[in-house]
């Protein structure tokens, strides 16, 4: 797999060739920066949002280092949910902390991306209280043509029979970064050390388009102590509305997932900001000698 460098120069090349196209379409990846009012003094907080968009209906992920939630969690993390319009380039969208860090509130955005497409200016408020400016600068998007992975998938994941535990659900949003597939995973908080309500991941990997073959690594952000990485491998259907296929922690375990292409018409309905109930358990890794 490409390093992380060579993942940000080729995306970054790939955007130079692109040009104004990219204005029309704000699916990608973006690293961001919101500021507070002038005379508070906080630091400016930056962020990564990754976010698809069908027919000017918007919906993403958002993580941010923990500035002011509870102590001793990592990062917050948000949904958003909004509109692009692609005549006046205007996006808008709600962004919904998901009770990481015991944060949930809502903050309303709203700017404007550039005709090179690569960078979105504007504000964010919360109405009655504050607000104050923000940016985006693309890091890796939108695709000239289809890149079939792309999109909001919901999936569920199980164990092998003797682990005795229950499968788990997951939520994944992937792009493509230049060669590469990029994405953010969460997942409710089925074995993690803390309080939180949901595990949150980073997804990086390619696409076979030849055997329809999405390779990435889940890797675990550090949310109630779980910071691991995981091997999945699908294959998607020829209609690229499902993926299935094998998740492997090398040397531990494996088992199998599956999962849909959540339609735009349905991405107002998922309720991701609200914790799911499900068993909570250690989880007890056996030893590779014992498999």
């Amino acid at each position: 797999m490409r390093t992380l460098r060579t993942f940000l120069l080729a995306g970054l090349g790939w955007l130079a060739i692109a040009g104004p196209a990219l204005a029309q379409n704000v699916t990608g990846l973006w690293d961001g920066e919101y500021r507070y009012p002038k005379g508070i003094d906080r630091d400016p907080v930056s962020f990564r949002l990754v976010m698809v968009e069908a027919d000017g209906d918007v919906f993403g992920f958002i993580k941010e280092a923990n500035t002011f939630g509870k102590e001793g969690v990592p990062w917050l993390h948000a949904v958003i949910k909004g509109r692009f319009d692609k005549d006046t380039r205007e996006l808008r969208f709600t962004k919904t902390y998901d009770g990481s860090a015991e944060v949930v509130h809502g903050v309303q955005y709203r700017g404007t991306i550039n005709t090179d497409g690569d960078k979105i200016r504007g504000t964010w408020e919360i109405p009655g209280d504050w607000g104050a400016d923000f940016s985006l600068q693309r890091t890796a998007g939108a695709e000239p043509g289809r890149f079939p992975a792309t999109g909001v998938w919901a999936g569920t994941y199980s164990y092998p029979p003797d682990a005795e535990r229950a499968p788990v659900k997951f939520w994944m949003i992937v792009v493509r970064g230049g060669v590469e597939v990029v994405g953010f995973i969460k997942e409710p908080n089925t074995f993690g050390e803390g309080d939180d309500p949901w595990l949150h991941a980073v997804v990086k990997g390619r696409y076979d388009p030849e055997e329809r073959k999405l390779i990435f690594t889940k890797t675990y952000d550090g949310t109630s102590g779980i910071n691991h990485d995981v091997s999945y491998e699908g294959r998607l259907s020829g209609d690229a509305a499902e993926l299935s296929g094998t998740w492997d922690i090398p040397g531990v375990w494996n088992g199998k997932f599956t999962a849909q292409k959540v339609p735009p018409a349905d991405w107002g309905k998922l309720k991701l900001t609200e914790p799911v109930k499900v068993e909570k358990r250690k989880l007890e890794k056996p030893h590779p000698a014992e498999k």
